[in-house]
């Protein structure tokens, strides 16, 4: 899990399931999975188009992290999480 919080908030960004070796899940905020889901569909492979996405290698996680990071979401939580 990665959560970002202060006493004022709570975020969770992303959850990854994975054993020793990829592929991994990734299952990510609603809104922040809502505002990148054409670039999700696009690069990774899920079922029916929703979370879990699975990635295969280090490369598709780095890029699905900075999708994450990106997203308006992300950045108006860290915003605010920053200005306490």
């Amino acid at each position: 899990m990665f959560d970002i919080y202060n006493d004022a908030y709570q975020f969770r960004l992303r959850e990854l399931t994975y054993g020793a070796t990829y592929p991994i899940e990734v299952s990510m905020d609603e809104g922040v999975e809502e505002e990148i889901i054409d670039r999700l569909t696009s690069k990774y492979e899920s079922q029916n188009g929703q979370a879990p996405w699975r990635l295969a290698n280090d490369d598709e996680l780095k890029e699905c992290f900075r999708l994450m990071i990106a997203s308006t979401k992300s950045k108006h939580i860290l915003r605010q999480l920053r200005q306490g």
